[in-house]
């Protein structure tokens, strides 16, 4: 070995080769060529099998996502709960429809115009858009998990599938537009692509711990501290992934409230569902106070504001209420109350014959 070291050393290439920093570098190559390898082969496993047997991967994954939720069973789609998560779901799925033409049309429009818009940023624009009218036009699932939990969700590994819990209808039962702004929030995840912008964040922390683990560590002391003791992941989730997942939430709200507009639900009242969630809230930190538990009253400290994964629900409500005024008036534009009173003297003249 000591040989070899001369022999490279006799010439620049080999200083070059044994240089420290050359070293470091291949070894960085190295940890990321061996984590794209990895990510690659499992992303080529799952597409092959889902080419393979779409419908059965399906259901595995919904078994798997059940099972995670706490394995409840779900409603039968023909159950009075889930017919009515269906419809308003798909009112809204219509709704996101209408509201990505429009984007789409905005963007042409602004294109036409020459109002500065580069054309490389235009093209992104408009394939961008273009595949999430795509999505929304496919066959979404609203599935009703017999569960009193008061909870809703999405997940990027079964898109086109939206989660309602039993005990959220339960909260919203006397207000459907309440429980449509709920459901279009988590519509909103998907549209906005938030799930994939987490996941890819979450790769990108595991290649960094990877990067530092495998290029300045020769101790093995920075790898205790990050793998052992977490400190590294919990730096980067406090610093950019948590604040981010606010940002998230709100972002959601907001197209949510705009969904629930155009599928001609009573804005006031949709965001309403933010203050029966908030009142909930804050039922259960009584509740926990005086079973002796920690009050989650302490998160509204400023270390409190760094852990936590959602806003203030009574800090959403406030943000949404600034953009009422807007809503409403796209409401009354769009003649919804009209179109309501048509409807309901429709449904009374058919009942009088």
């Amino acid at each position: 070995m000591q040989g070899l070291k001369k022999l490279l050393s006799a010439s620049r290439l080999g200083q070059a080769l044994v240089h420290p920093a050359t070293r470091l570098a291949l070894r960085a190559t190295r940890t990321v060529a061996l984590v794209g390898t990895v990510s690659f082969a499992s992303y080529s496993s799952g597409v092959h099998d889902a080419l393979a047997d779409p419908d059965g991967q399906t259901e595995q994954i919904l078994k798997m996502v059940l099972m995670s939720t706490g394995g409840a069973p779900t409603l039968e789609p023909d159950a009075p709960d889930a017919r009515l998560v269906a419809r308003l779901g798909n009112e809204l799925v219509l709704a996101a429809q209408e509201w990505l033409s429009h984007e789409l049309e905005a963007l042409e429009a602004k294109s036409a115009g020459g109002t500065g818009v580069g054309g490389s940023d235009v093209h992104e624009e408009r394939l961008r858009l273009q595949m999430h009218l795509r999505t929304m036009r496919r066959q979404w699932r609203f599935v009703v998990i017999d569960d009193p939990a008061v909870q809703a969700f999405v997940t990027d590994v079964l898109p086109g599938f939206v989660f309602v819990h039993r005990g959220l209808i339960d909260l919203m039962r006397g207000s459907p537009a309440q429980l449509s702004f709920v459901l279009g929030h988590e519509l909103s995840h998907h549209i906005l692509e938030h799930n994939e912008q987490a996941r890819d964040l979450q790769r990108g922390f595991s290649l960094l711990q990877l990067l530092v683990l495998a290029t300045v560590d020769p101790t093995g002391l920075l790898s205790f501290v990050a793998v052992e003791l977490g400190a590294l992941g919990a730096l980067l989730s406090i610093g950019v992934a948590l604040p981010s997942s606010r940002t998230h939430e709100s972002e959601a709200d907001a197209l949510a409230l705009q969904l629930v507009v155009r599928s001609c639900r009573d804005p006031a009242a949709a965001i309403q569902a933010l203050a029966e969630l908030a009142e909930l809230e804050e039922l259960e930190e009584a509740a926990e106070a005086l079973a002796g538990a920690p009050a989650m009253r302490g998160l509204g400290t400023w270390l409190g504001a760094l852990i936590v994964s959602h806003p203030p629900t009574h800090e959403r409500f406030e943000r949404l209420r600034a953009l009422l005024p807007a809503a409403e008036a796209e409401y009354k534009r769009q003649g919804c109350e009209q179109r309501k009173s048509q409807l309901w003297r429709a449904i009374t003249s058919n009942l009088a014959a």
